[in-house]
């Protein structure tokens, strides 16, 4: 790895919001699995099968 002399902080978008993209990518990852976890479908799902488990 090397310093050049005329090196220059990126400031451009996205680069001016966030220090790196995967960050971003990272935050929507999070929020739809937040989404998803709390959606009252899913929830429904998941009581349904575990009162069908209870059966078996």
């Amino acid at each position: 790895m090397a310093v050049l002399d005329d090196h220059k902080l990126a400031m451009t978008v996205p680069y001016a919001i966030v220090r790196h993209p995967s960050y971003t990518g990272w935050l929507i990852m999070v929020a739809g699995n937040f989404l998803l976890l709390f959606s009252e479908e899913f929830v429904r799902r998941a009581v349904e099968r575990i009162g069908e488990e209870d059966t078996i």
